[in-house]
């Protein structure tokens, strides 16, 4: 058989796999800022993905394990659950600690900074930000291998 090619043999069970569609990646957004929750979900179902949002961190602590997202965007600005809580509660349960958090905020200060990665986060991500920057931190998150 040198110089030639096999035929793949379809079964169904290939034929069924390869025309199935790839489901969307699921954000979770934890922001409790009505236009930017607005913003994000508009940004994020335009690339492709499929979006949830909580308002607050206890509701995002829920949400998380409810849904189980492919990763969460995380405002640290939060009232009550403040979003590094919310990090750390996701982060040392068994459950919601695989899920990567990607924090969005409008602080630039070093400490906060370095707390976030600390507790875990995988990327920060300063406002104001494009949605290029926005979905390439998504993107680059998705395709880190897991720790």
């Amino acid at each position: 058989m040198h110089g030639k090619t096999r035929p793949i043999a379809l079964t169904a069970n290939r034929i069924k796999h390869a025309m199935l569609p790839t489901p969307p990646r699921k954000v979770l957004v934890i922001e409790d800022e009505a236009t930017q929750v607005l913003s994000l979900r508009s940004q994020l179902k335009t690339s492709g993905f499929d979006v949830s949002y909580a308002m607050n961190g206890e509701v995002g602590v829920y949400k998380a394990l409810a849904e189980k997202p492919d990763v969460v965007l995380l405002d640290i600005m939060l009232p009550g659950m403040s979003g590094l809580d919310v990090c750390q509660r996701l982060k040392t349960n068994t459950l919601t600690r695989h899920i990567p958090v990607i924090f969005v905020t409008a602080s630039k200060i070093d400490h906060l900074r370095e707390q976030c990665h600390d507790l875990g986060a995988s990327e920060i991500i300063i406002k104001p930000y494009t949605a290029g920057e926005l979905v390439g931190a998504i993107q680059r998150t998705l395709s880190a291998p897991a720790t």
